[in-house]
């Protein structure tokens, strides 16, 4: 696993060292300097800290699916867990039976990169002995089957020994090759690290099924094993790939005492762990290059000691002023690291602490274009927190579609729409793809991505008909330009910025409506405190009833945004018609009596009433 137990280079100190953990996994009686770095920074302007889940149960690694779920292990219970929508599930996705002694149990995690369509979740775990399935004590990385929350038909396609206690290692993530990399620790053995013929202290790469790809790289040694990547490594906690250079590997990795390392992992590199290490790091020079075919990023040299831990490089907008950097976690002294690259990203220019930030395990790139971290984890509880700011939401993004896209009743008088009266532009307004429909009921047509993002995301009705064509026009909330096109119920803008599928996002309408109507707060809200209702902290705001169901089964957060109102009683600014309401971000329910479910709730066509008033004159 980490990264907290360091044996000192003494055998005395060692002893003393392991009698603290057999005692009860005392480590913080070991004193450490504060670890050195090159400075310290505030968050951007503009960026805030916010909680989303607490309680978590010694959370480890946390992976994102394409939907905006989150999937997260728990060191000693075994269990794969599941956040979506704002909502922590109650049972467990899966649970293994885990040997949880000092840095052993359930560690990495990673998603397939086909997982939309095989539902693959793969799991790095210290098998329990008591288990009948586990005869000797090893770590294996494990498939499954994931199925609306439940997992099943778990396969073993990798496994390493492990006879001690601490130096697992224990992540492992997809690279844009497709390939499987696992980072496993030297088994607390330090000649592993640079005997190739034993799986302990390496970094490996296998296929998603666990077979070898025939162009791994080749060690020329008698008697290496085929999965092998890199060697050297003494506990590597994580591992992220470089979007800005395909294929490159940035690594953390923990010291005996002293250097604890930032390392660019190249295929067959040795990066020096070894019997006798002489913590050579900073001397003149640099280390040996006998074992170091590379000296690391970064080291804190003799200092002891951050513990390096969760790692990966911002891709998010919301604070466009860290997007592409390096980030890197730490256990010892908790806090978020920022690493700051040279033009060709081969070198650390600087090294800043964020004030204020307790990153202590995994961190990644949500689905909002924040940072998510989580805050303790590991030995102990956790609590899943975020940065956030005011840049927009970033590549992660995403629109989740509902998993039953709900048909309503038809759209009420959906009628030809005029075109917009907006001074044109001199660039005419164009999105990338292929493929067109042109709707008779409104006579404007939907092409390219647009269109295959209303295929996926509940079409009709979730969005409704389209109403205008492409238009160039700036943003109500944040004055910024984009491509976008109404439709009844939404409007689609189109971020270039972005990678797909995230390059179409839905206008916060609900926000802005919200606003605009009702500055101090809608009057008479009722907060709907029905059984299983949620509070979400974020707005606190509740959400309940038939409302909650809706929001489940239809895209949740990604597609509706979090609740900014509780429910009251409005006048419909289109039908004139009394109807109980919530208003979202990106959305407004309606509540209908009148008819039979699912159609009893309907969103609002805030697309029309927008674009009527923006456009139209009316």
């Amino acid at each position: 696993m980490i990264y907290r137990f360091r044996p000192a280079l003494s055998g005395a100190l060692c002893l003393l060292a392991l009698l603290l953990v057999v005692a009860g996994g005392g480590w913080k009686a070991q004193a450490q300097a504060a670890p050195p770095v090159e400075g310290t920074e505030a968050l951007p302007p503009g960026a805030t800290i916010e909680t989303v889940l607490t309680d978590m149960h010694r959370p480890v690694a946390m992976a994102f699916d394409q939907q905006g779920r989150l999937f997260y292990t728990e060191k000693e219970s075994g269990n794969v867990r599941l956040f979506a929508n704002g909502v922590l599930q109650s049972d467990p996705v899966i649970t293994f039976r885990v040997n949880i002694f000092n840095e052993r149990g359930l560690l990495g995690i990673a998603l397939d990169p086909n997982f939309s369509q095989n539902h693959y979740v793969y799991i790095y775990y210290t098998c329990s002995t008591n288990a009948p399935d586990c005869p000797v004590m090893e770590n294996r990385v494990v498939r499954f089957v994931e199925t609306n929350g439940v997992g099943s038909s778990p396969t073993t396609i990798f496994t390493s020994p492990q006879t001690a206690g601490q130096h697992n290692g224990g992540n492992i993530h997809f690279g844009p090759d497709g390939k499987l990399y696992i980072s496993i620790g030297d088994n607390f053995n330090p000649p592993n690290g640079q005997d190739v013929t034993v799986k302990n202290g390496k970094m490996h790469r296998i296929n998603s099924d666990g077979s070898m790809p025939a162009d791994n790289p080749n060690f020329n040694t008698p008697g290496a094993l085929p999965s092998l990547y890199a060697m050297g490594l003494r506990n590597s906690f994580d591992f992220t790939f470089d979007p800005l250079v395909p294929g490159r590997i940035l690594a953390s990795e923990n010291g005996p005492g002293c250097d604890d390392e930032l390392n660019r992992i190249e295929p067959t590199y040795n990066y020096g762990w070894r019997a006798n290490y002489p913590c050579d790091d900073s001397k003149p020079g640099g280390p040996d290059p006998q074992f170091n075919t590379m000296p690391p990023l970064w080291t804190n040299g003799q200092g002891c000691c951050i513990a390096p831990t969760g790692i990966t490089v911002y891709t998010g907008n919301q604070v466009p002023q860290w997007r592409d950097d390096l980030f890197m976690a730490a256990y010892e002294h908790p806090g978020l690291y920022h690493f700051y690259f040279n033009a060709d990203r081969t070198a650390v220019t600087k090294m800043n602490l964020v004030e204020g930030v307790p990153a202590m395990m995994d961190i990644e790139t949500g689905p909002d274009g924040a940072l998510w971290f989580i805050d303790g984890g590991g030995y102990t509880d956790g609590i899943l927190k975020r940065i956030v700011g005011s840049g927009g939401a970033g590549t992660a993004a995403t629109a989740t579609p509902p998993a039953n896209a709900t048909a309503s009743p038809a759209s009420p008088s959906a009628t030809e729409a005029p075109n917009p009266t907006a001074t044109p532009s001199a660039n005419p307004p164009s999105i990338p793809g292929s493929g067109s429909r042109t709707f008779p009921e409104t006579k404007q047509t939907v092409s390219g991505i647009f269109l295959q993002y209303w295929d996926k995301n509940g079409g009709l009705p979730q969005q409704g008909f389209p109403i205008s064509p492409l238009i160039n026009e700036v943003s109500d909330l944040n004055g910024k330009p984009y491509v976008v096109q109404y439709f009844e119920r939404a409007v689609f803008e189109y971020h270039p910025e972005n990678q797909p599928p995230y390059n179409v996002l839905l206008s916060q309408l609900g926000t802005f409506q919200y606003k605009k109507k009702y500055p101090n707060g809608a009057p008479n809200q009722q907060p709907n405190t029905s059984s299983g209702s949620v509070v979400f902290p974020e707005t606190g705001k509740r959400l309940g009833g038939r409302f909650l169901q809706y929001w489940q089964q239809n895209g949740g957060l990604a597609q509706q945004g979090y609740p900014i109102s509780d429910e009251f009683t409005e006048k419909n600014d289109l039908d004139g018609k009394t109807y109980r309401v919530q208003y979202f971000e990106r959305a407004v329910f309606e509540m209908h009596p009148e008819n039979q479910a699912p159609y009893d709730v309907l969103l609002s066509q805030l697309g029309t009433f927008r674009y009527n008033e923006k456009y139209s004159g009316r």
